[in-house]
């Protein structure tokens, strides 16, 4: 199996970590006890500060949960794209010799995504830009192709790899609850259709449209 597999692995690994359960993660990582606390009272001002930064934005348009979105769209999109491009050697013919069924598994569970993702950069950057609703209807379908492929490519892990299972659903489960937060969330009608934020209060100036 190529190492890029891996890479994708320890990426997903680390949001996961660094976003849902840091404070835990630390306190069973380190033994010694002054250490431990260090690590754990560091990491809990840290997600204080972000919950703080998050709920200070949230009178603005692109705030609260919205901005959190976007924030990790623009981070973690070039960082996964550079581990795909860095780890090409995998996606050539000459790094599976006589595994041609493996090694079109592999470039589906990989590059779909991958390009899908700048896609979605591209669109959600647009959106940011614009604040038109056009492009919300194109970022949901984006999202929802991502899941389709997510699934299959958890589907192929499955039966083919399955150590890389857990690394699947890490992936996977964020793009489902944004897809799910683009169609339920109140700021994005608000902001991006209605061209008000908050509710009913203050217009949003939107950009000329290129």
């Amino acid at each position: 199996m190529p190492t890029s597999r891996f890479l994708f692995g320890a990426l997903s690994l680390t949001l996961a970590l660094t976003f849902l359960l840091p404070t835990l993660a630390l306190a069973q990582a380190s033994t010694d006890e002054s250490v431990q606390s260090g690590n754990v009272l560091g990491r809990l001002f840290f997600q204080l500060f972000w919950v703080w930064f998050l709920l200070r934005s949230r009178k603005q348009p692109i705030g609260g949960w919205l901005l959190y979105y976007y924030i990790g769209l623009y981070i973690w999109t070039p960082i996964d794209l550079i581990l795909s491009l860095g780890a090409y050697q995998d996606s050539l013919p000459s790094a599976w010799p006589g595994e041609s069924i493996h090694y079109g598994l592999y470039l589906i569970t990989i590059w779909p995504t991958e390009i899908l993702s700048v896609g979605e950069l591209w669109i959600a950057h647009r959106l940011r830009k614009t604040l038109s609703w056009r492009y919300v209807p194109i970022l949901r379908k984006l999202m929802a192709i991502k899941v389709a492929v997510g699934c299959a490519a958890l589907a192929i892990d499955g039966a083919v790899w399955p150590d890389f299972v857990f690394y699947d659903i890490i992936s996977l489960v964020p793009v489902v609850i944004w897809l799910a937060y683009f169609h339920r969330s109140q700021r994005v009608w608000s902001v991006f259709h209605e061209g008000v934020w908050p509710p009913g209060m203050y217009s949003v100036s939107k950009p000329r449209s290129p």
